[in-house]
């Protein structure tokens, strides 16, 4: 294959323009955008068109989320039993949001609160096995259903940026962070 003549003509789509924002992440058919608003001190998630990622609606609807979005990363598998999809809101797919202040899941049309504190600028989540592994201003977190692992075992500075891999090593399945040093540890005492 090396001509676009014979794929035949694009369908016209009026009145959209280019994706608005930073971030673009794939999640139910759609690829989600997140536009930064500094006076409002909020974020808008855009979507694209359904199965036409590179086709937005302007006049579309967009999500508004206090802060400033920081990572967003889709989760592919969740189990709830009772009560927990009242409170987290994932029976198939979710998408986890991380905000300079809080961290959220979107499915089913809604924003979910997951935790009142932020995740770490930069690239830090990560999906295994059908999980989002990131590391947050209270360390590291898995969702869903949404979990702090270290918040009761350990205390470091969260960094002012963060990256971090699943590394995989002699059958051994690694969450590795690399911070730039700075911030303040979260202390429950």
């Amino acid at each position: 294959f090396t001509d676009y003549d014979y794929m035949g003509r694009e369908l016209p789509f009026w009145n959209l323009n280019p994706p608005r924002g930073a971030l673009p992440t794939y999640f139910g058919g759609r690829i989600y955008t997140a536009e930064w608003s500094p006076p409002n001190d909020s974020t808008t998630i855009w979507s694209s068109l359904p199965l036409h990622f590179h086709h937005f609606d302007p006049g579309a609807e967009g999500v508004a989320v206090p802060g400033q979005v920081l990572s967003m990363c889709a989760s592919r598998e969740t189990h709830f039993t009772g009560n927990e999809r009242l409170t987290q809101k994932g029976v198939a797919d979710a998408m986890l949001i991380g905000t300079d202040r809080e961290i959220y899941s979107w499915d089913d049309d809604q924003l979910v609160l997951l935790a009142e504190y932020g995740v770490v600028p930069g690239v830090n989540m990560v999906e295994f096995r059908n999980k989002v592994y990131f590391w947050t201003l209270r360390g590291l977190c898995r969702g869903l259903p949404f979990e702090n692992m270290t918040e009761t075992t350990v205390s470091v500075p969260p960094g002012l940026s963060a990256g971090a891999a699943v590394i995989e090593r002699n059958g051994t399945h690694r969450y590795v962070v690399a911070l730039q040093s700075g911030g303040v540890a979260y202390n429950p005492q």
